[in-house]
């Protein structure tokens, strides 16, 4: 490979996060997480080992999310929740699809790439604490929405710190789909 193609598979490692931002673009993601997947071993199995470390750390990260989003929604409350929020708010029931998405797909789409690809690729280059901001930081911009922004971030340190302490993209998902499922029955009870 020439040392331009590289240059360029290195940039849609970075520019790729945008491609969140247009969901016609999601078939192009799904293609470069494959590429970039495919390059390395995915590892599918959860070290239970380590499970207790990793239970630890998610018990002290709940009252920081719980704390950060109330702190986002009293200080940020003029700017409004994300699209997908209002339409659950607006309409009467929320289809099979909307759940699928909500709960499957973001989940495991978002975390190949911000864990697996990205975090992987900055992990190399700048180190265990700043490829995690970034990452994290990068992951709370492309949803687009100032009010969740906090707790994205805080969100992404977590699954951060959980993908470099197990090695373990499923255990991200899993912790990634539970975050969603909380937050669609306090959106879908509210």
């Amino acid at each position: 490979m020439r040392i331009n193609e590289s240059a360029w598979i290195n940039y849609g490692k970075y520019l790729g996060g945008f491609l969140f931002i247009f969901p016609q673009l999601k078939p192009l993601l799904f293609c470069l997480i494959f590429y970039f997947t495919s390059k390395t071993k995915l590892k599918l199995e959860i070290n239970l080992n380590r499970g207790y470390n990793i239970l630890f750390i998610i018990l002290l990260f709940i009252p920081i999310i719980i704390i950060i989003n109330s702190l986002s929604f009293h200080l940020l409350h003029e700017f409004s929740p994300q699209k997908i929020v209002t339409t659950i708010y607006e309409e009467v029931h929320i289809s099979y699809s909307q759940i699928f998405s909500i709960l499957v797909l973001s989940p495991v789409v978002e975390e190949l790439y911000f864990r697996k690809v990205l975090l992987e690729d900055l992990y190399e280059r700048i180190g265990y604490f700043w490829s995690i901001i970034f990452s994290s930081f990068y992951f709370s911009i492309i949803h687009l929405n100032i009010l969740s922004f906090p707790t994205l971030l805080v969100l992404g340190i977590l699954l951060g710190i959980i993908y470099k302490t197990t090695k373990s993209v499923t255990l991200c998902i899993i912790v990634h789909s539970l975050f969603n499922f909380i937050m669609l029955f306090l959106i879908i009870t509210k």
